[in-house]
């Protein structure tokens, strides 16, 4: 359990220096100059955006919640690979989060948009991982069995 912690841990230290490249990145590359979107356009990218991060937490609950599902051998995923699992789909969306943001930019919206936008993905980021739960051990009709 322990490793793969670490390597949520490398993870989410990996992402949070790509996000702050993009708000680098930002301040270098200008803006598209003479946009013509509504501030309806820019609202729409920005709830995609801001919807992509809470839909990663949600997937990090769902996955560590699945201990029913069988995978493709038949075996059932251990708790801590679900918890890797749920925390990299986590990762992963809260990235999409600051690329919306980023995108933002480029477009020309507004700066405190795409700002925002970047700012709310390193935030669900930072949501804490927990911890991995302790494995149940295996059962079988005759008692459980122990390893």
């Amino acid at each position: 359990m322990v490793q793969q912690q670490r390597v949520v841990r490398v993870m989410q230290i990996g992402f949070i220096v790509f996000a702050a490249l993009l708000f680098w990145m930002m301040h270098i590359i200008k803006p598209q100059s003479g946009s013509s979107e509504p501030p309806v356009f820019y609202g729409s990218i920005a709830a995609i955006g801001v919807a992509a991060g809470f839909i990663g937490i949600f997937m990090q609950r769902q996955i560590m919640k699945s201990s029913a599902k069988r995978l493709l051998d038949g075996t059932r995923p251990t708790s801590a690979q679900r918890w890797l699992a749920g925390n990299v789909a986590r990762l992963a969306f809260a990235n999409s989060t600051c690329l919306f943001g980023f995108m933002l930019h480029v477009l020309g919206a507004p700066e405190r948009w795409a700002l925002a936008l970047v700012a709310l993905g390193v935030v669900f980021m930072l949501v804490s991982p927990g911890k991995p739960a302790a494995d149940e051990p295996a059962s079988s009709p005759y008692g459980t069995i122990e390893y």
